[in-house]
């Protein structure tokens, strides 16, 4: 089973841009990695590095077996990362290998390598722990302990790990096979792992006293069985704790609900063929918000035992992610390629009325999913999220990307850096407030290609990365990054397969990678690497200096004195981007950018 989106596969793209958008304006940006490195997720660990994967994909056997070619992407601390060539699928169609790559928030690679599987989902834990799912051509990369010890079927060998920060394995275990094309996983606060996708496995995957502790067999007008939902359990050690089939349907979002003691998986109906219809009331409890069967279910199931507590029927649009919003209520991005469908669309919605081919859906509801407000976003043309990274909620916002194929604006925010697309298909990207009101987004897009839409990784509220893939040779990086050009296999120099890219964005005001001066002081050099020296005239006694790191932290204090001159060591700091604030008794005279070499 490799990764595919869940309408259609478009594999269009376009580049990054270097001026301002809506205040922000592109820090450092970067290629990364060798022919057919397609960046689809990232995450941002404690510190505020960013952490992202990459599948290596491809259709040329020569390069994929290439173990030298890719392994000049690796930082090597771990020689068991590196890139193996024994796991390449020998048909050459797919690595079967992921690259994950670290980076500082000054652009610095800090750590990369390959793990032995070809990864569709990444999340992070508290403890900067890292979770993957993926498939594997391997049958003993099992840990001692964990759930399967062996793959569960020999031609789909499913596996989820987790790694530690350094990218070594913690744990890893075989899961049975999925056959439902989108799939997802959550933690919740205690480091759990719970897993929902669609299985045609009929037995001995399930437990006792959940749900659905067997398998519904119902067949197809071409003979088939349906797939049935199903949810495993792991915990903190990757073994499992209980599982539970739900159901004929293609089970593939979820989300840990803290207030509920809950996940919340939403599924899509298979049993719509009317000589099915005596499972209508199948899916839903007593206290359902919507009784009548539609596209979409949402389930709650209880954390503890597997038992559904709450079903209900709920939409019209195709919903892909789900987001549980710990102050109360559901967060929902999708899909709706049917002008007719508008019931989860509200009167005050960002745009109310169907743009064109396929729209994007994004929609708040309460937890007895009653719609609190509700937006179509897209344009004339096919609009769809990016189904590998979905929808990202951070403090107050909510963040996602995908792809355009519209050549008209639908972003309607002020200062947005591109308002149409640019080729055959652009990545656009949008902030929302968490009452549905655009906060900022654009588009952006180049002289060629880009990949599946780009992955969003917020650091806090001013702050975010962008990592995809690209075919486009300009408008990408920023001088002096960490790999300044497309990097192509020798033997393959015009083969149709781009590089990964790595961006960081932040407001146009705290960049600085010059001297900046006020009208009281000036500050210099910066870039600086062992001290930086204070200019200025009628410095209040008593005053301070304050530097802070990229995600706050005080890193160092200095009294300055009255002198027109002094110099400030920061040997002591690490390379990376820092914020510089001076404050007298009275006032906060200036808080600035400051980058350390």
């Amino acid at each position: 089973m490799k990764r595919f989106h869940f309408l259609v596969t478009l594999l269009f793209f376009h580049t990054l841009f270097s001026q301002p958008f809506n205040g922000y304006q592109k820090i450092w940006a970067t290629y990364f990695g060798g022919q057919a490195t397609r960046f689809t997720n990232s995450v941002v660990d404690s510190e505020g590095n960013l952490i992202a994967f990459a599948d290596v994909i491809g259709g040329f056997n020569t390069v994929l077996h290439d173990e030298s070619y890719y392994n000049q992407f690796v930082i090597p601390t771990n020689p068991n990362l590196m890139y193996d060539v024994n796991l390449v699928n020998p048909g050459g169609a797919y690595s079967y290998q992921t690259l994950v790559a670290k980076f500082s928030p000054s652009g610095q690679l800090l750590q990369s390598g390959y793990l032995p599987f070809y990864s569709y989902r990444i999340k992070i834990d508290s403890n900067n722990n890292l979770y993957f799912f993926g498939e594997t051509l391997s049958d003993n990369l099992a840990t001692p302990g964990s759930w399967l010890s062996a793959p569960f079927d020999t031609t789909i060998k499913l596996v989820m790990a987790k790694v530690n920060p350094d990218f070594s394995i913690n744990w890893l275990t075989y899961i049975p096979p999925s056959t439902g094309g989108i799939t997802q996983f959550c933690i919740d606060d205690n480091l759990n792992v719970y897993y929902v996708s669609s299985t045609s496995v009929t037995s001995g995957i399930t437990t006792p006293g959940t749900f659905q502790p067997g398998f519904i067999t119902e067949y197809d007008t071409s003979g088939q069985v349906y797939n049935n939902g199903y949810i495993f359990k792991l915990n903190t050690n990757g073994q499992l704790q209980w599982a539970t089939y739900c159901g004929i349907t293609t089970a593939f979002a979820i989300d840990y609900s803290n207030g509920e003691n809950a996940v919340v998986v939403v599924q899509n109906r298979l049993d719509e063929n009317p000589s099915l219809t005596q499972y209508d009331n199948y899916y839903i409890t007593a206290d359902a918000y919507q009784q009548n069967p539609t596209k979409n279910i949402v389930s709650k199931f209880d954390i503890d035992n597997g038992q559904r507590i709450y079903g209900s029927y709920f939409g019209d649009v195709i919903l892909t992610h789900i987001v549980c919003d710990r102050s109360g209520g559901y967060y929902f991005l999708g899909l709706s390629d049917n002008p007719s469908v508008s019931s989860l669309i509200t009167s005050s919605a960002y745009q109310t009325t169907f743009g064109g081919t396929a729209d994007v859906y994004l929609g708040k509801t309460t937890y007895d999913l009653n719609p609190v407000w509700g937006t179509y976003i897209g344009g004339s043309e096919w609009d769809e999220p990016n189904f590998e990274s979905g929808l990202v909620l951070k403090n107050d916002a909510l963040y996602f990307a995908g792809l355009t194929l519209s050549t008209n604006n639908f972003i309607n925010g002020s200062n947005t850096y591109q308002t149409v697309n640019n080729g055959n298909g652009d990545i656009f990207m949008m902030k929302f407030s968490k009452t549905g009101n655009l906060i900022w987004g654009s588009f952006f897009g180049g002289s060629a290609q880009e990949g599946l839409g780009g992955s969003i990784a917020p650091v806090n509220d001013e702050v975010f990365y962008l990592v995809g893939d690209t075919y486009s040779s300009s408008a990408i990086v920023t001088p002096g990054c960490y790999q300044p050009a497309l990097n192509f296999h020798p033997s393959y120099p015009s083969s149709n397969f781009g590089n990964g890219f790595i961006a960081r964005f932040a407001p146009q005001e705290e960049l600085a990678n010059q001297n900046f001066q006020t009208n009281s002081f000036t500050l210099y050099p910066n870039p600086a690497n062992q001290y930086i020296t204070l200019q200025t005239n009628n410095l209040q006694p008593n005053s301070q200096l304050t530097i802070y790191n990229n995600i706050g932290q005080k890193v160092l204090n200095t009294q300055l004195t009255t002198a027109t001159e002094q110099n400030i060591d920061i040997t002591t700091l690490a390379s990376g981007i820092y914020y510089v604030e001076i404050k007298t008794e009275s006032e906060t005279i200036k808080k600035q950018k400051l980058i350390i070499k």
